[in-house]
């Protein structure tokens, strides 16, 4: 009975695999340039390409990086923090991404 399991532990599992799924098919669009274990590190962080797109256009490649790169909680690298890594899935996010989204975040802070 050491390795028993509830019936709300094996429910909770099952949701937290189902939303991984969801997010990992949000996140196919990158896949080309960005690999598939990339998107499945990016779907455990429950980061989903929406994140991403709002990330970029709010704060800028530098707020994608940071994103990427940093875990608050556990301060450790969340996805990664290699500059070419970072590099290609912040050029397949722009790629996602209607032509005029793209406005200087830091001319909007200067106003």
């Amino acid at each position: 009975m050491r390795h028993a399991k509830t019936v709300a532990a094996v429910v909770q599992r099952e949701e937290l695999l189902a939303t991984r799924k969801n997010v990992k098919a949000d996140l196919d669009v990158l896949q080309p340039t960005i690999s598939k274990g990339m998107i499945d590190e990016m779907a455990q962080e429950g980061i989903t390409l929406t994140v991403l797109q709002n990330e970029l256009t709010s704060k800028g490649e530098e707020g994608l990086a940071s994103l990427l790169a940093h875990d608050p909680l556990n301060n450790k690298v969340r996805v990664t923090k290699n500059k070419k890594c970072v590099a290609a899935i912040l050029a397949a996010v722009k790629a996602t991404l209607p032509t005029n989204s793209l406005a200087n975040p830091e001319a909007d802070k200067a106003v």
